[in-house]
């Protein structure tokens, strides 16, 4: 076969084209011509997939509000709170007052306290009597020599020359005097056996704030 030339025949897939050979390119058409489609309008099957938000839940909702009921919920509690608050405020407030209150009542107890005890067992000038002597006033104090003449007083501050102590309005002050059993000092007896127990109460608006409680005896400092 000399002088013959030897054509290597090729095979073109159906469809296939000439065009890439006179190049010297692949006689096969570009990948995505050889795309198999399944229907109509469908993708290619190595074709990128972008998801939707649809597929992890859609797109972002906004922040969700607060129902009717939670609304009501919400309010009920904070009310609540507010009522424990105010109690608890308006009882500290009570408790704070009436530390005062006792304080100052503990005061006006001692001042009269003191009075009481300065007086004499028995009336000196006088045949003694459970109670103030004729002539000694009821009214006020001035007239008061012995213990026993504050019994049963009561009134509001003043000093024991009736004059008004300023700013104790509300305030009053009783006095209880009685013989005491010299063997018990809490038993009360009839008849006088040398020992008297005094009582001042300080009462504001009505109620008792303090109390004190002495005793006096008939036994006289040696002179």
């Amino acid at each position: 076969m000399s002088g013959s030339r030897l054509v290597r025949s090729r095979r073109f897939p159906r469809g296939g084209s000439l065009r890439g050979t006179e190049r010297g390119g692949s006689p096969y058409p570009p990948r995505h011509r050889r795309q198999k489609r399944s229907g109509c309008g469908e993708p290619p099957r190595n074709a990128r997939r972008v998801r939707s938000p649809a597929a992890h839940g859609g797109f972002p909702r906004a922040g969700r509000g607060f129902s009717l009921l939670e609304a009501v919920i919400a309010m009920v509690l904070v009310g609540l709170l507010l009522v424990a608050a105010l109690h608890v405020l308006g009882g500290t407030t009570q408790s704070t007052c009436l530390t005062a209150r006792s304080g100052t009542g503990l005061l006006l107890a001692e001042q009269l306290m003191a009075e009481v005890l300065a007086a004499d067992y028995a009336d000196p000038d006088q045949t003694p009597v459970f109670g103030p002597e004729p002539g000694e006033s009821v009214a006020g104090r001035d007239g008061f020599d012995d213990v026993d003449d504050y019994h049963k007083w009561s009134g509001a501050p003043t000093r024991q020359s009736g004059a008004a102590l300023p700013g104790f309005d509300g305030w009053t002050r009783t006095v209880t005097v009685e013989y005491a059993d010299p063997d018990d000092l809490l038993d009360t007896v009839a008849t006088d056996e040398g020992i008297k127990r005094v009582t001042v109460v300080a009462s504001y608006a009505g109620k008792p704030m303090a109390e004190l409680v002495a005793y006096r005896t008939d036994c006289e400092p040696e002179e």
